[in-house]
């Protein structure tokens, strides 16, 4: 590569991750460096994963599918989504939740719409041959093959006027793609993914696997996406590589065409629950083919987006999933951080709260300590939010596990609380009404549930109170359960 088209390399690298996918960026840091820590644990991800109410969602959805949990263990909650369906497993789907949520918000519509189609067919058509072929960490696969085309993708979704012009070339007499690509931009999208990855730090693959084996899995996979939309599920091209296949696989022609069938049609789900429902729309699905028409790509691709508040919304279905979800915790493995962090979900997302954090006292029990925050701002909060009881200065998280009780407190509407509340505690909190309950464990306190909604400015009625206080209150007789078991 000339020293110009290094530079040109560059300078488009450097406007994706500043300007044009900062986000997904900060995003992908965020998980590689939860997951590429010495003690990777799944509260570091589930919080990660929490942080973006959006993300929650569609992890939830994903996680939940037949492909990615052929168990069919369905899971309301993310904690519980990393412990049923395997960490390597949600982590991987968050990263394709975070690249594609990115993508579909970028300018030059109809070609990203078509190549994200193409790379989700592939990508779910990877993870079988994968699995076929004894690749040790098939989960992987998946997110590796949508990573294997992250150029293209970042290209047609950010380019605007350029990529018009890239297709025009590319359709002209005498250019292949990458002709057209090196000619008109001075490097190829592949060249462009390559450098992105290297720059997001997702180049990393599993030391102990076939690279070769992962490699061919991959490059088939986009032979049948390929073959699929331009030739069709009946051409002699798709004949042909279906017999590759079989040989390869030590499959029957029947037995690979049922597969790839099948997994095209779990790629239209995946790509809708993933958020990339017009990409689902053209993923051909055999025998019903979903052939589109020009006028479909003129409609606004913010369709696309699904209209998720900022903060969750109190949700009384998830409240009792989550509920069934922590006895069943308790059932099967009564371990405490766990369990802590499966009600502090329920009380996030299912009371709906912007902020949550439960908090230990320290062995003194002069002191009391965030062990783990959720919500906007968490980190700041959960750094800051620490107290000590020197006995003289009033504070209302030591009176409220003195007196062991449940707690809204809003000191305008209850003056009584305010000299509870000295400005070592507002410093950390704010002034908003919050909610707050001790946890205790056969009759002792322990530590406290602490939650407000004071960045969104939404009130805090009394319906909410008593979601907060029955949560609470199955915490802690199943904490009590747990240890009791656990004593005996």
């Amino acid at each position: 590569m000339s020293a110009k088209s290094k530079k040109e390399l560059t300078l488009w690298v450097n406007r994706i991750k500043n300007e044009d996918m900062p986000s997904f960026g900060k995003s992908i840091q965020d998980i590689v460096k939860v997951t590429e820590g010495e003690v990777s644990s799944a509260s570091d991800l589930a919080q990660v994963i929490l942080h973006d109410v959006s993300m929650t969602s569609k992890v939830i959805k994903v996680a939940n599918s037949i492909y990615f949990n052929p168990q069919n263990v369905h899971v309301s909650t993310v904690s519980r989504a990393v412990i049923s369906v395997g960490f390597n497993t949600i982590r991987d789907i968050s990263l394709a939740v975070a690249l594609v949520e990115t993508l579909v918000k970028g300018r030059n519509k109809k070609q990203l719409i078509t190549e994200l189609a193409r790379c989700i067919h592939a990508a779910t058509q990877a993870k079988s041959l994968a699995e076929l072929s004894g690749d040790t960490s098939p989960e992987e696969v998946f997110i590796e093959t949508l990573l294997n085309k992250i150029g293209e993708l970042v290209f047609w979704s950010f380019s605007g006027a350029v990529g018009e012009q890239l297709l025009e070339l590319m359709n002209a007499p005498g250019y292949t793609p990458e002709s057209a690509q090196e000619e008109l931009l001075g490097f190829r999208l592949d060249q462009l993914g390559r450098k992105l990855r290297s720059e997001w730090m997702i180049t990393n693959p599993d030391k102990k696997v076939d690279t070769r084996m992962r490699a061919k899995a991959i490059e088939l996979a986009y032979k049948v996406s390929d073959i699929a939309e331009k030739k069709g599920w009946r051409s002699s091209k798709m004949k042909d590589l279906i017999a590759e296949i079989g040989q390869s696989m030590s499959l029957s022609t029947d037995q690979v065409m049922e597969m790839l069938h099948t997994n095209a049609k779990i790629a239209a789900g995946l790509a809708r629950n993933l958020g990339a429902g017009k990409s689902a729309r053209i993923i051909p699905i055999p025998k019903d083919n979903m052939d589109w028409d020009d006028d479909e790509f003129e409609e606004d691709f913010e369709e696309e987006l699904e209209e998720i508040s900022l903060f969750p919304e109190p949700d009384g279905a998830l409240q009792l999933k989550i509920l069934r979800e922590l006895s069943q915790q308790i059932e099967e493995k009564p371990d405490f951080n766990v369990i802590m962090e499966l009600v502090l979900e329920g009380i996030y997302r299912g009371v709906g709260t912007d902020r949550a954090l439960f908090a230990l006292l320290t062995p003194d029990r002069k002191g009391i300590r965030a062990k783990t925050t959720l919500g906007y701002g968490n980190v700041d909060l959960g750094d800051k939010f620490q107290f000590y009881n020197d006995g003289k200065t009033k504070n209302i998280f030591f009176l409220i596990l003195e007196r062991e009780a449940c707690y809204i407190v809003d000191a305008e509407k209850k003056p009584e609380l305010a000299p509870f509340l000295p400005s070592d505690v507002t410093s950390v909190i704010g002034k908003a009404p919050f909610l707050a309950a001790p946890i205790v464990i056969n009759g002792r306190a322990i530590g406290l549930f602490y939650a407000d909604r004071a960045v969104s400015g939404r009130g805090i009625d009394n319906d909410t109170f008593e979601n907060f206080s029955y949560i609470v209150k199955q915490a802690n007789m199943g904490l009590t359960l747990a240890v009791t078991r656990k004593a005996h």
